[in-house]
């Protein structure tokens, strides 16, 4: 972690927890057709949870980066000190990285389907090809990428929502059919799950944050305040621009393109390639992820890189004619289960480290131990 963080200030730490929670799903309008939309007006209460829970899932990451003295995420889950939790994060951790490369897949068969009238098969072995391209010739200019695609992406949805809410396909009607997933039985648990399949990356990133960043206090809380205020605004202005239209777009794949499309067949063309980058950005350090966590395994080991690639690549792109509704459906609510354990467990950290005082300056000890720590080797 660089030395810049020392300096990272309220707005640095709002961006990245957005930037890091945002991501091609939202963009495709999927999750908050199943997650918010679904429920009708209950899923703006659905919202409002889970933007409260983003912001204390955020500041109880970075609180106990920094009180922990620690950058690895799994310390700030095992307030028992036990095996067991760091097993489980990790197991999370695998089925996170390869599910969601797999509907990345799936969501780029969807998107390249519903823009060229190709089979689904061809987006989805054009993304694998890619991926694997890219593995094999190096990583460098993937977190430009990220860097710039992310703020676009937010931009370009925010805008297509706010002229869908304006003008609707057609007027609202009072009944409407609406994807859904059958792992979700209510709009609260809704709300919960929305942020717990989310949370684990964000833990994963905002715990480094905490640890090396030199902030006060307040700039913790008013920076995951803000980021938590503006996920759950980002999702709200969605909910809105689906739901005026859900007559229309409740049962599509990608419904966030076809409200673009509704404004210019140049739209729908920009929005297509915005939600394709969206989507190879993410798969790309899925699946960048899920090969470095199996290449670690010592019977895997001697079938190189190459075959190791390919396989893995194979065995998602058949994963993913499951299909993208469904694989939203389903895979990220079983995430999202495991994540509320996750949850759970950083919050009774929080509470036993940091208690009823709120102070999130290190103690000596730990102070001490962080110091007398070997420094991490540069990548």
């Amino acid at each position: 972690m660089s030395s810049n963080l020392k300096s990272v200030n309220v707005l640095g730490i709002a961006a990245t927890f957005v930037g890091t929670v945002i991501g091609a799903g939202y963009a495709s309008g999927q999750e908050i057709l199943q997650y918010f939309v679904y429920f009708g007006p209950w899923g703006i209460g659905a919202i409002l949870i889970a933007g409260v829970l983003f912001f204390l899932t955020g500041y109880f990451a970075m609180a106990l980066g920094r009180k922990l003295q620690t950058s690895d995420y799994q310390h700030v889950v095992n307030p028992l000190k036990n095996p067991i939790p760091q097993y489980f994060c990790d197991i999370m951790i695998l089925f996170s990285l390869v599910g969601t490369f797999v509907i990345m897949i799936a969501g780029n068969a969807a998107n390249f389907q519903r823009q060229f009238g190709l089979p689904l098969a061809a987006g989805g072995i054009f993304l694998v090809v890619l991926c694997v391209i890219n593995l094999l010739f190096g990583m460098r200019g993937l977190v430009l990428i990220q860097s710039l695609i992310v703020p676009i992406m937010v931009v370009v949805a925010i805008g297509v929502s706010l002229y869908a809410i304006a003008n609707p396909i057609s007027a609202a009607a009072t009944e409407y059919e609406v994807n859904s997933s059958p792992m979700i039985k209510n709009w609260i648990m809704s709300g919960i799950l929305y942020v717990s399949f989310n949370a684990q990356l964000a833990i994963a990133v905002l715990v480094p944050i905490g640890h090396e960043g030199r902030m006060k206090r307040s700039t913790l809380f008013w920076g995951t305040f803000i980021g938590g205020f503006l996920l759950g605004l980002g999702a709200l202005v969605e909910y809105f621009a689906l739901i005026r239209n859900a007559s229309i777009i409740g049962t599509t794949t990608l419904p966030m393109v076809e409200l673009a499309a509704n404004i210019s067949p140049i739209m729908q063309g920009v929005y297509t390639l915005v939600l394709f980058f969206g989507l190879y950005s993410t798969a790309i350090s899925c699946f960048f992820g899920t090969y470095e966590r199996f290449a670690d395994i010592p019977a895997l080991e001697k079938f190189g890189k190459v075959p190791l690639l390919i396989g893995i690549a194979v065995v998602c792109f058949i994963a993913s004619f499951v299909g993208f509704k469904d694989l939203v459906g389903y895979v990220y609510p079983a995430l999202g289960y495991g994540g509320m354990i996750i949850m759970v467990l950083m919050s009774w950290m929080y509470f036993k480290k940091v208690g009823a005082t709120g102070s999130i300056n290190p103690d000596p000890g730990t102070l001490r131990q962080a110091a007398d720590a070997p420094e991490p080797d540069e990548a």
